[in-house]
Order: structure tokens, then C-alpha cells, then sequence
């Protein structure tokens, strides 16, 4: 039986793609994109490539979230100062708290069951805990775990060191849940531990994790 619970965040508990689409088109309002699906994909294909990037260690955060701005704009031949594009995008993102799809229920059970619920999550620290403090996600969580403050994201086994500390000799206890197969899902192999795929959106299948979902509640038939 799996007790201990290692939760992504983005897309498995809190809906980011809806708080990154209102934050997105304010950005756009602001500096002059015109406001459509076609740029909103632009954006998407760029910033998701820095984000593989990351993933593989090739850059670092903050070159991240300045050069996905410099090409983007770059596309219009618009000039911006990039940080000050992130801090105004920041500054929307951290409002976007919304529940992901049955995420409450899922949370709720989990709790009423004993399990432990460890939230593993890539990105921004502020950003991270406003978004689960306007939803009061916080208190079904026995630990938080940011790639920010940690200094490593996931998949990089860095990044679960603290929590082997945290929980010595129980790892044959967890499971690995995330929407992820490059950040989640292998992080969870290469930290070794079971994986459970999030694949919510109806992705091709893959041999990758131990098992695949598509509706969070479908885990509690796989962990007893």
C-alpha cells in the first residue's frame, strides 16, 4: 500500500492553464499583441521549449522567463524589457488560483483515508504559494516542495534529496502522481519510485510510468 502521496501541482492540482491564459492576455493587452488563439499558440511553443530546456539543465530559471519574452515580442518586432514584461505577467499569475479538474475531491478523500499528501512543484516560490493560498490548498498537505527554494527542478534527482531526508526508509511507501511525463514522471524513476501519469488531456500512451490515469480519483483503485 502507498501512504505517502508525492503530488504535482500545475495541471494536477491547480488548473495553470487557465491562470496562465488570464495572465498571458494581459500582457498581450498591455503591449500591443493583438489578443487571438493564433499568438497565444506562439507564445505557448516558446515558452514550453525554455521549459524542456530547463528540464534538461541547459538553462536556468531566469533565463527562462526573460528570453521566452525577447522572442516572443520578437515576432512583431516589438522591443520590451523582458523583466519588466515577467514581473508584470508575475504579477497576474499569482492570482490565477483554481482547483484542477475533481483536484478537491481528490485531496479530500486522500486526507479522510490517513494518506500523506506531498505537494512537488516547479516554479516560483511567491507565484507557487499564492496561487495554493487563495485556494486553501495548503492544509491537505503533510509538506510543500518548490523547485525554487530547493535550487533543482524536477526531473533532476536533486530535487527529491530533501524529501528522502524528510521521509528516510520510505520510499517503498510512496507514489509519484503528475501530469508530466518529462518533469513528473521521470522525476519519479529517477528518484525510484512508482509513478502514477496524470493524463488528463488524452495524450498518446505511454510505457514510461507504472500507470496511467485519467481522473484523479481512478488513483485510490491503484495505491490500496
Amino acid at each position: 500500500m502507498k501512504r505517502i502521496l508525492l503530488v504535482d501541482i500545475d495541471n494536477t492540482l491547480l488548473d495553470f492553464d487557465k491562470a496562465e491564459d488570464y495572465a498571458i492576455s494581459q500582457v498581450f493587452v498591455k503591449y500591443g499583441v493583438k489578443l487571438d488563439n493564433e499568438n497565444k499558440l506562439k507564445y505557448s511553443v516558446i515558452n514550453m521549449s525554455y521549459w524542456k530546456k530547463m528540464e534538461r539543465g541547459e538553462i536556468t530559471k531566469e533565463e527562462l522567463v526573460l528570453k521566452r519574452f525577447d522572442d516572443f515580442f520578437g515576432l512583431f518586432d516589438i522591443k520590451v524589457d523582458a523583466k519588466e514584461v515577467n514581473d508584470y505577467y508575475f504579477s497576474y499569475l499569482c492570482q490565477g488560483g483554481f482547483y484542477y479538474k475533481n483536484a478537491l475531491e481528490f485531496l479530500m478523500k486522500a486526507t479522510s483515508l490517513g494518506l500523506k499528501v506531498v505537494a512537488i512543484t516547479n516554479g516560483v516560490t511567491f507565484i507557487q504559494e499564492s496561487r495554493m493560498n487563495k485556494v486553501g490548498i495548503n492544509k491537505y498537505f503533510s509538506k510543500i516542495y518548490i523547485s525554487d527554494e530547493i535550487g533543482f527542478n524536477k526531473p533532476d534527482v536533486r530535487f527529491f534529496s530533501k524529501i528522502e531526508q524528510d521521509f528516510p526508509g520510505q520510499k517503498d511507501e510512496m507514489v509519484l502522481i503528475g501530469d508530466s511525463l518529462s518533469s513528473d514522471i521521470q522525476g519519479g524513476i529517477n528518484f525510484g519510485v512508482d509513478t502514477i501519469w496524470y493524463n488528463s488531456k488524452g495524450l498518446p500512451h505511454s510505457s514510461l510510468p507504472n500507470h496511467e490515469v485519467s481522473d484523479l480519483m481512478e488513483v485510490f483503485d491503484l495505491i490500496f
